[in-house]
């Protein structure tokens, strides 16, 4: 039973993690330059109120709206029977999930993974890793495995700043969107994050890729 509600789209880091608020994710692709200058500004306004929203989220606040997020994350999770599931590092105060996705996993006989950008503005790889595995530095100094094992995900997790109906707003560099429109079969695409980043509107681009689920700690959303 999922802690939260449940609404269609038609009806409605761990301690000791590395500091990344300074780095700039956002890419300077032929993609992003396309996209219409009104469009642009909006979505670079929107992230910026809405990371110094979450910088600013009160510890208690957060520590119950993750835990009960978690509780929605895995009665999805539960209900796609899936053998392997992306994962991400979190960054600039992004969700942590690796400790719930280590238990998660193990219980059920699943493997994990982590997302590895191999060549700059190009689809992710995803390598094979669960937690306690030796990491290493790969782009914007993120932890990626240490040993490159590619797999094939059935669902991945991607976090999101913020969203609308089944539209995440990221930090604009296109990786999860274009690493979901080149895989065949495409995985399950389930975003995470706060309800208090849900956006009263947005205004979705060609090379948009709709979430499959977006779960916040207070409803399950899906299409």
């Amino acid at each position: 039973m999922l802690d939260g509600d449940i609404r269609d789209w038609k009806q409605a880091v761990t301690s000791g993690q590395p500091d990344h608020s300074h780095l700039n994710v956002e890419a300077a692709d032929s993609t992003v330059a396309a996209i219409p200058l009104d469009i642009k500004e909006w979505r670079r306004a929107e992230r910026k109120r809405l990371l110094a929203m979450r910088r600013t989220h009160c510890a208690e606040a957060r520590a119950h709206a993750t835990s009960t997020l978690l509780a929605n994350l895995t009665s999805v999770c539960e209900s796609l029977k899936s053998e392997t599931l992306g994962l991400y590092w979190p960054i600039k105060g992004e969700i942590e999930i690796c400790r719930w996705a280590s238990r998660f996993a193990a219980a059920r006989g699943m493997k994990t993974a982590l997302p590895v950008v191999v060549t700059k503005n190009s689809p992710l790889e995803y390598w094979q890793w669960r937690m306690g595995e030796p990491l290493t530095r790969g782009f914007w100094n993120i932890p990626v495995p240490a040993s490159r094992i590619p797999v094939n995900p059935t669902a991945v997790i991607i976090p999101l700043i913020g969203f609308h109906k089944n539209y995440r707003l990221g930090y604009g560099g296109g990786y999860f969107d274009r690493t979901l429109a080149a895989r065949d079969p495409k995985p399950i695409a389930i975003g995470i994050g706060y309800e208090l980043c849900r956006l009263p509107d947005f205004t979705p681009l060609p090379h948009d890729i709709p979430m499959d689920y977006i779960v916040t700690d207070r409803a399950v959303y899906f299409g």
